[in-house]
């Protein structure tokens, strides 16, 4: 888990938000260990990159690393983030409901719970992969990943 107390830390005080953009970077392979240990902001709305590759099903994420370098394929960088269904089970624990992705679901959108309006209820990780890139993925890319270092959670 590398420095994970130093981490804590970091999200409870909000050095990393203070610090601007180009720190948050860093971290950037490491979303669902931030938002994990994130508890000194609660956003109406979080917007985040999934790991497609994983499908609607498995809860997994790379572990974390201070050091950790995402591999890139032909395609992208496709070690590294990850899976929807790891965020919606932190999202669950956290008090949002998952909303919606783009058309690739690559990128997913959470809500709090907080706010519920009819026009925007919660929708299963399933519904979000019916795009043919999401099959492509799952199919194709995920075969160069799947044997890599994965954390289920």
């Amino acid at each position: 888990m590398g420095n994970r107390r130093q981490r804590q830390r970091s999200c409870r005080t909000g050095d990393i938000w203070r610090r601007g953009r180009s720190s948050l970077h860093r971290y950037r392979r490491h979303r669902h260990w931030l938002w994990k240990a994130l508890s000194v902001l609660s956003p109406r709305v979080v917007v985040t990159e999934i790991n497609h590759l994983w499908g609607p099903e498995d809860a997994v994420t790379v572990p974390y690393a201070d050091d950790f370098k995402a591999v890139f394929t032909q395609y992208g960088s496709d070690y590294a983030g990850a899976s929807i269904a790891a965020f919606n089970k932190l999202a669950q624990t956290k008090g949002y409901r998952l909303v919606g992705a783009n058309a690739f679901a690559t990128n997913v959108f959470f809500v709090r719970n907080d706010l519920l309006h009819p026009w925007l209820p919660e929708v299963s990780p399933k519904s979000l992969f019916w795009h043919p890139r999401a099959a492509f993925g799952q199919n194709v890319r995920f075969q160069g990943i799947k044997d890599m270092a994965w954390e289920r959670v």
